[in-house]
């Protein structure tokens, strides 16, 4: 979940500091809400992998003998979803060279990871040390969105999030519902209802509209780093 969000920041990252330094502060909050809505768009892609199909997933990777952890692991993934999803928020805080911050943050989080540890795992065992890591994962991404709200004064969010939440509930519920008469086919029947979620949520993003202009620039650059065809710029461009 983190190859994206890392590439996509790394990308925007000069672009960030540049705006910061000139004092372009709605040209930032464009740029940084837009990338933000980009992490979560690829992390909500990945997601039903690992909410619907976590057995299969570690049975594929580590054999069937760790088929047990899928509790655990989508507890993980749900604190990795939005850990990630704010990761944009971090680059700003190292933007604006709030390292001090960053480091309180650090130790702040492992202080409470510890503390959830001691207390959740004699309790629950794996799923309590899942949810001790999730939790701490989730609290450091509420404090660092906190923090740049308090500082630029700029919350990462728009009115297209809740078309984007309806767009993959609807999928992941279909998807669903095809992968319980799919299951027999074994991973093959993974990668059916995956392709099926795949081009539902995106048919769904197009309809509701939940693409803007701005997020034609983070496509163009991203087919410009990566020498694609810009098919999905244009796919955005119609529907946006």
């Amino acid at each position: 979940m983190n190859i994206f969000p890392m590439a996509l920041t790394a990308i925007f990252f000069p672009k960030l500091t540049e705006l910061l330094a000139t004092g372009k502060k709605e040209n930032l909050a464009s740029i940084y809400k837009t990338v933000t809505k980009w992490v979560l768009l690829f992390n909500l892609f990945l997601m039903p992998l690992f909410l619907l199909f976590p057995e299969q997933i570690l049975g594929l990777l580590f054999g069937k003998e760790y088929t047990a952890s899928a509790i655990p692991m989508i507890i993980l993934s749900g604190g990795y979803f939005i850990s990630y999803f704010l990761f944009t928020s971090v680059y700003l805080l190292m933007t604006m060279k709030r390292t001090n911050l960053i480091l309180i943050n650090s130790i702040i989080i492992v202080a409470i990871n510890i503390l959830l540890n001691l207390f959740l795992i004699p309790k629950y065992g794996l799923i309590g040390a899942a949810l001790a890591t999730s939790i701490s994962f989730i609290i450091m991404a509420l404090l660092v969105l906190a923090e740049i709200n308090y500082i630029i004064k700029i919350v990462p969010f728009n009115w297209k999030y809740p078309k984007i939440g309806f767009a993959f509930i609807i999928s992941l519920i279909s998807t669903k519902l095809v992968f319980n008469y799919a299951e027999t086919l074994g991973f093959s029947g993974v990668l059916l209802s995956f392709g099926l979620f795949s081009i539902s949520f995106i048919v769904l993003l197009a309809i509701t509209k939940s693409f803007e202009r701005e997020d034609i620039m983070i496509m163009e650059a991203i087919e410009n780093k990566t020498g694609m065809y810009k098919i999905f710029s244009r796919f955005i461009k119609k529907f946006s």
